[in-house]
């Protein structure tokens, strides 16, 4: 754990309390740009990663990797620019990367069908994680599917939806009636506390990127009753979308102005 500082008041109590992923060296990186299916019937706008997760819809999520991991098995590879890779169920798919490899780098893969999609297509991808079981695999791939995509993507609109989730830095500014703005700096799928001057409650902030070149953000804003490491549960109350001209605004009192800084 570590502090963070609120720069704009030394009254703001800031806290980092989780930092999630880490993207992969460029050699254990795949990199993909407007894919469709054979069938035409998923879709990802763009992935670069160790494992990039593709949404199939009506059925579940197609996960690829350059990396052994629990639950998966040898599907293919990538050869030059293409990538190609087998799985039961599916027809042998093969899609253009972005980057040319040279030789052949072996693909692991499976599908999870454990957590429906429903019509929504999309993929995210994320860089070099060890996970200690398949269990333990696909507890991260729903929390990024419930947390983000599904609010997202609703059934109603399907549009495709890509995420990256990387080692990068967000820097947020966080505004409440009658105090100075509050900085705060976490790494996306992190968590960074706040507590108001004079506030028993801390609300705690979880970040993920939608749009680095827009500065849009998608964060989940949680509410604890008492201090940082006293007892009791932190609560959603409120899922906003945060950009640099737009800033996300939670319901309730006090309301909370929530706008993004900068993305390193």
């Amino acid at each position: 754990m570590r502090y963070c500082n609120a720069l704009a008041s030394l009254a703001y109590l800031s806290l980092v309390l989780l930092a999630l992923p880490v993207i992969g060296s460029p050699l254990e990186s795949i990199a993909v740009t407007n894919v469709q299916s054979g069938e035409g019937d998923w879709q990802c706008p763009g992935a670069e990663g160790t494992f990039i997760a593709f949404l199939v819809p009506g059925n579940g999520t197609v996960l690829v990797a350059t990396k052994p991991f629990p639950g998966g098995q040898r599907a293919g590879s990538v050869e030059g620019s293409r990538l190609r890779f087998e799985l039961a169920g599916l027809a042998t798919q093969e899609l253009r990367t972005e980057s040319t490899h040279s030789g052949s780098l072996p693909i692991w893969g499976m599908v999870d069908r454990s957590l429906k999609v429903g019509q929504r297509s999309g993929c995210f991808s994320f860089g070099a994680r060890d996970f200690s079981s398949e269990d333990d695999l696909k507890t991260y791939l729903h929390w990024i599917l419930r947390d983000v995509f599904f609010r997202l993507r609703t059934e109603d609109n399907a549009d495709p939806l890509a995420l990256r989730l990387a080692n990068r830095t967000i820097t947020l500014e966080v505004s409440a009636p009658g105090h100075s703005p509050a900085r705060l700096s976490v790494t996306e799928a992190g968590t960074v506390g706040l507590r108001l001057p004079e506030a028993e409650n801390v609300y705690y902030f979880q970040p993920l990127i939608l749009d680095e070149d827009a500065g849009r953000v998608a964060v989940k804003v949680l509410l604890k009753k008492g201090s940082f490491f006293g007892e009791g549960t932190a609560r959603e109350i409120a899922f906003v979308i945060a950009g640099r001209e737009a800033p996300g605004v939670t319901p309730g009192e006090p309301v909370l102005e929530i706008r993004t800084m900068a993305i390193d």
